[in-house]
This record gives C-alpha cells, structure tokens and sequence, in this order.
C-alpha cells in the first residue's frame, strides 16, 4: 500500500516506486497513463529563479521608511523649537532615533516572521495556484517599479510635490508618534501583497527575492542622499533620469515576463507576441506618466518643491512661521465641513501621504492653565504673539479649546478663523515658561498627550467624516497645533477624487490578498488532511478482493430488475445474473439511480454544486425528506429518495471539509483548466478521502465502481475488471429500450441550463 507522508510532494520518479508502476522500457499504456494521473509529468508549473514581488517590496520599503527618517531630521533641524540652535535639539534627535529604531525593528521582525510563517503554511501549495501567485508577483512587481520611477524625482525635487504643509511639534512624544505612524504607513501598505506573494512553492525565490531588494533598497537610499546634497544638487535632473530609466526598464521586464508566465501556463500559443504587445502598451503608458508629470512641474514651478522650496531656505522659520499664521487667521476665508459637522481636514497634515508628511508648522502660544488667568485674556486670545495686526482684529477672531483647573474642565471663548483651519488645542499640560525665541510651545513629555489620544486625533484626521465619533469624543485630545493650507495647496475635485479611488483600490486590493493568503492556508491544511487520509480510504474502497470479491448485480436490465448482492463474480454467473457494479448493492444500486449516473455522467458533478449551494444559510439534515439539499438531489437530479439523501449527506460532509480548496479551485480555473495529478488534491480526492469511507459503501453504485467514465479520470487499477467489465454493455440493452423517451425528457429539462452546466463542469 502507498505510504503517502502528509503536506509532501514526490518527484515523478519516486511517486511512480511509491504506486509500484513501471514507467520503463517494458511499461505498457495503461501504466504510463497511470503513472502520468497519479504523479504527473515532471514539475507542471515551473517556479519563478527570484520572487520578483519580494524584491520589489523591500527595494520600496527601504526607500520609502529612510525617506520618512530622512525628511523627520531634516525638519527637526530646521525647527524653531528643536533646531540646531536651540535648547531642545538633543530631545528631539533622541525621539526620532528612539522611533526609528524602535518601530524600525518591531517591523522587520514582523516581516521576518511573516516571510518564515506563510510558505511553511502553504506548502505544498497547490500547482495551479501557485502558477497564479508567481504570474500576478511580475505584475505587482513592474506596477511597484513604475511607481519608484515617479516617486524618485519626487525625492530629488525634479518633479513637483505639491505637499507644503508644514507641522511644528509641541513634544518628543509627538515627534516619536508621527515617525512611528509614517513609518507604520509604509510597513502596512505592502505588508498584506506580501503575505499573497509569500504562497510559493519554492522557498528559495523568497531568500533570492530577499537578496536582491535589500542591496537595491540601499542603493536608492545612497543615490536619493547624494542627489539631494550640496555636492550633486546640479547633477540631480541627470541622477533623476537615469534611475527613472532603470526603474521603468525593470518595470517593462517584470510586465513581459509576467505575461509570458501565465500565457505559458495557461494559454501556450502565440505566448510571446501577445506578451510583447502588453509590453508596448505598458511602454507607452509609463512614458505618457512621465511626460505629464514633466509638463505638471513646469506649471507649478512656482510651488515649492519637496526638500528645495523657498519655505525651507530660511534662515530661521520661527519668524515666517508667525508670518504666515498671522496671515491665515486675519486675512483667510473659512472653507467648508464635513456633512457630520466635523472640520474637513482634505490636505491638512493627516492627508500627507508618507512622503511628505512631517513638515514645519506653525503653533500657537500655551494659555494659561487657571480660569482665573484664562478669563483675564478671553477678550485678547493671542496677545502672546505681541502683533498689533492680531490685536486689531481680535473681534473678528474666536477659539475653542479646554482648560483643566482643579474643580475640572471649563469651556471657554469659541474662536473660528476666517479661513477653514483646524485648531484642537490641548491646554490641560504646562508649557515651558521661558520667554525666548525657543521656548514657545514647548511642551515636557510627562505633560503631552498620551500615545492612544495621539492616535485617535490622528485617526479622526485621516478619517474625518467617517470617524465622527473619535473627533467628538476627543476633540481636545489632539495634537497642539494649527494646521492649515497655504493657496498653492488648494485641492481640485478630481485631486480629491483620485485621491479617494486610490484609496479605495488599496483597501480592496490589500482586503484581496489577505481573503486569497488565507483560502491558500486553510486550503493547504484541508489538502493535507485528506492526502493523509487517502491511505486509510484506498483499503477501504479498494481491498486486495475488489476485483473479485463481492459483486451487485441483477436479473435483466430494467425498471422491474431484481438487484442482489453475490459474494463473488463466480456466484453471479451461476445465477444468471448480470453484474452492475463491484462491491455490495446499496441505496442507489436500482435502474433509476445507474441509468441516471450514466447519462449525466459530464455533468452531474456540476449540478450537485447547484444543490450543495442551497444548504448556505440553512439547517441541514439529509435524513429529512423536505431538506432543500435532499429535495434539490430529486427533483433536479432525479434520484430516488434514499439515492437523493446518501448524496446529500456527502456533498455537504465535503463542503464541510473542503470549502477553502473549492474556492481556490475556482480561482485558479478562472481563466483556463490546468491538468491534475492525484499529487494535486482537488475537491474531488477530498470528496473521496473524506467521505468516501462512508459514501461509497452507503450508495452502492458509484461511476468509478460502474467503469463510467465521467468528468473525473481515475487509474485504471480502481475502475477496471480483469474479467467483468462494467462498461456501456452492461446497461445497453437498458439503454435502447428507453433512449428515446427518457432523452427527449432529459433534454427538453436541460435545454435551458446546458450553458450553465458547461461552464460549471469546466470550473
């Protein structure tokens, strides 16, 4: 007997000594036939040398995550709280190495843990999936390559960003928060494609895919930091174009490779031209992005670039910072709400994406921490800044914000800016009470927001209409800061617009991943339990007696036929009696049941789908007659009742087994059927392995033990007689003396559905 070990693929050679077939010199047809069903022809789906999927993620995350470091310092220097000249500088670069660090190696360990776990999961993957997963890894691979391509000139400010906004911290907390949820950002946006690209067969391309995004990652670190130095800052639109062209000569690659895969696999012919069609299209697509973005920045020149505007070439920003609030709260026109009437912060600094989202910004002095002192300044709110521009026009000026004293919280003045800015100021911490240029807006860190109000003021942020809820609940538990957009960063509709579709096309997207690595995982495990199963059920359904053991058989073919059970072949002969089928009769083993198996033989396993479908949503009990499953069985099948409840029972024991590999079988026979071995376990080895135990003996008459040769090849060794073959002889007398009748019935009640079952018997 087959020792088959569990969740293990054999070679051909080593499946075929398994069996006991000889595949040499001296083998005959039928045990090469076998051999091919039972263990394939050599590998069916050959795997990719380098996971290209792998590759590209880290090369982006490497890239992207110093990006966000890199644009965090260069910031913090810049400050007029943290920067070079000022007290607080050692704080601020301890917080973001703190962060970096921190976050930096919470991340990699996961990644590290994921890339173990998952193709330990899915192993042995199914072949048809995983020619899918090595297909679609070329593709997300050239689409991660293009958008590196525009993001690049972005970093070297080649092309224009239109993300100006700027931020000023009040905290280290604040500084280790907003590094930490940027880099976060980055982590997650390619965390769940790759749980999807880590389902592989061979591991190897991981480690190799691994081995060569790292190197790149670095390398487009270095050349992003060379080009943005003093040093290469005239050489930077050159340094620019070339890494544009490799980038897009890698992306053009990966998009004809990938094509060409799963043409090969899927659709052999003319592989190679249609590849190199979508190649030219993708080409002309890439080039076309490139040119417009070319154009855009010529147009927009006069917006300051990422790393190289006017806003960041001054000296000090503390003294333009106050310049351009003073200018927002005084001269500004308010903007509109959202419909739950929370501020619509579009283009504030939630909305900057990773590469832009860590920017100088301007801060409103503390008020003081008693009400006593607060009600003293409620008619002069921002004579801290000592402007007489704000004192004039102090009337035109309100503010909402709390304040903690001893009895509580007491609300004071409302303030609302004639320009849509979002103020949520925390006063329940002390400032720093010096009065020099540094000391303005400092907050100690035992006196910031926590972590979680940090988190959730950055989530009502980011999510302002549909987080109403958080932004109620903690309104004064955002940051301390003033956000606002200067005219230059005034949002289109269509901005807007695309700004949605993109997110929403990464939500589904990454939602997709994580479905389809979960069915891959729970697939697997439902695979290897009925590949170890197969063994035990081979001795049951096949005993060394099969062929000559116990025998159905019956008088004459008929509807008036009398069917018994022979405890041998010899037996049956001697009585007359021809044999339907081997093994004992049992419910379906009547002239009904058989005649049915015969004639539906191409399509019966679709429709029993159609019936298994109507068990969703149901209780089920195959011993009940009324039973949707059992009734679906009589009257769109036509068993007999008995017949109707046996094969209700076993397709949705199945279901219950082999849910997960029915929807990754259906996925990987979207496009094309691909060729199985009994080394693929389909929903069909499940089917017997899990219930055939029981099934078969139950029913009696099943198509393998008949010789009917259905939509489901089987070896010849389990549905061959040496002396009493069980074929189309058997029932031919049956057959002619009904054809007529039964077939215009069968065919007038399938004529409607015949294209339906097609496309189900092909799935």
């Amino acid at each position: 007997m087959v020792e088959l070990k569990e969740c293990k693929r054999y070679t051909f050679q080593k499946c075929s000594e398994m069996y006991g077939l000889t595949i040499g010199d001296n083998a005959t047809t039928d045990d090469i036939a076998n051999a091919q069903l039972l263990c394939g022809v050599g590998e069916l789906v050959p795997s990719e040398k380098i996971n290209a999927a792998v590759a590209a993620v880290f090369l982006y995350l490497i890239s992207n995550i110093y990006i966000q470091i890199a644009e965090s310092s260069l910031h913090l220097k810049r400050s007029r709280i943290w920067g070079t000249n000022g007290p607080y500088k050692k704080e601020g670069s301890k917080a973001i190495l703190y962060a970096a660090v921190l976050h930096g190696s919470i991340g990699l360990l996961l990644y590290v843990v994921t890339i173990i776990a998952i193709p330990f999961a899915t192993s042995p993957l199914d072949n048809r999936t995983s020619s899918i997963v090595v297909g679609i890894s070329q593709f997300f691979a050239s689409i991660v390559f293009y958008i590196m391509s525009l993001s690049v000139p972005q970093w070297f400010g080649v092309y224009h960003s239109r993300k100006i906004v700027m931020i000023s911290f009040t905290s280290s907390r604040e500084i280790q928060f907003t590094l930490a949820w940027n880099m976060w950002k980055q982590l997650i946006s390619m965390y769940f494609f790759t749980l999807y690209f880590l389902c592989v067969k061979n591991y190897t391309s991981v480690v190799y895919g691994i081995v060569v995004g790292i190197p790149a990652g670095y390398l487009s670190m270095v050349i992003t930091k060379q080009a943005r130095s003093t040093k290469y800052s005239m050489h930077k639109t050159k340094i620019a174009i070339f890494v544009i062209l490799i980038l897009l000569i890698a992306s053009g690659f990966t998009v004809w490779e990938g094509t060409q895969y799963i043409l090969t696999i899927w659709v052999p012919d003319d592989s190679t031209m249609i590849a190199t069609y979508c190649l030219l299209v993708w080409v002309v697509v890439m080039v076309g992005s490139h040119i417009f973005m070319y154009q855009y920045t010529k147009v927009n020149k006069s917006v300051s670039m990422r790393f190289k505007s006017e806003i960041f070439n001054q000296p000090i920003i503390g003294d333009l910072v106050n310049d351009l609030r003073m200018e927002e709260l005084v001269e500004g026109d308010e903007e509109s709400f959202c419909s739950n009437g929370d501020v619509d912060v579009e283009g504030q600094a939630d909305e900057n994406k990773a590469e832009g989202d860590v920017k100088e910004q301007a801060v409103i002095e503390d008020t003081p921490s008693t009400p006593v002192a607060t009600e003293k300044k409620k008619s002069d709110p921002i004579k801290a800044e000592g402007t007489e521009a704000a004192a004039a026009n102090k009337s035109d000026v309100r503010r909402s914000f709390v304040v903690e004293s001893k009895e509580g919280n007491e609300i004071l003045d409302n303030f609302t800016p004639k320009r849509r800015i979002k103020f949520t100021e925390e006063a329940k911490f002390k400032t720093a009470a010096t009065k020099n240029q540094w000391g303005y807006g400092y907050v100690a860190p035992e006196d910031a927001p926590t972590y979680w109000k940090l988190f959730i003021s950055r989530l009502a942020d980011t999510f302002p209409c549909l987080c109403g809820c958080f932004k109620k609940e903690y309104l004064n538990a955002s940051r301390r800061r003033l956000d606002f957009r200067s005219n230059a960063d005034v949002r289109s509709k269509s901005t807007i617009a695309l700004k949605y579709m993109q997110r929403f096309v990464w939500y589904f997207m990454s939602l997709a991943a994580l479905f389809f690595t979960i069915v891959n995982i729970l697939a697997t495990r439902e695979q290897c339990k009925a590949r170890s199963a197969l063994v035990d059920t081979f001795e049951v359904l096949y005993p060394p007696d099969y062929l000559t053991g116990k025998m159905c058989a019956w008088d004459k073919p008929g509807p008036n036929a009398t069917i018994k059970t022979f405890e041998s072949p010899q037996d049956a002969e001697n009585a007359n009696f021809e044999i339907v089928h081997c093994g004992a009769c049992g419910n379906c083993s009547n002239w009904n049941d058989i005649t049915l198996q015969y004639t539906s033989r191409e399509v019966l396993a679709a429709v029993s789908k159609k019936c298994t479908v109507k068990s969703i949503g149901k209780k089920f009990d195959h011993k009940d007659p009324n039973d949707a499953v059992v009734r679906c069985n009589m009257e769109t099948i036509g068993f007999t009742l008995p017949c109707s409840q046996a094969w209700a029972w076993d397709m949705i024991n199945t279901k219950n087994h082999g849910i997960f590999t029915f929807l990754q079988a259906n996925v990987a026979n979207f496009v094309s059927d691909m060729n199985v071995t009994y080394q693929d376990i389909t929903l069909a080895t499940i089917d017997e392995a899990i219930s055939g135990q029981i099934f078969v003996p139950l029913v009696g008459a099943t198509r393998r033990r008949m010789n009917i040769i259905s939509d489901i090849s089987r070896p010849t060794n389990q549905r061959k007689y040496t002396r009493y073959s069980i074929g189309e002889h058997v029932i031919a007398v049956a057959i002619r003396i009904s054809c007529h009748v039964f077939l215009f019935c069968f065919g007038f009640f399938s004529w409607s559905k015949t294209a339906n079952f097609v496309l189900l018997a092909e799935t």
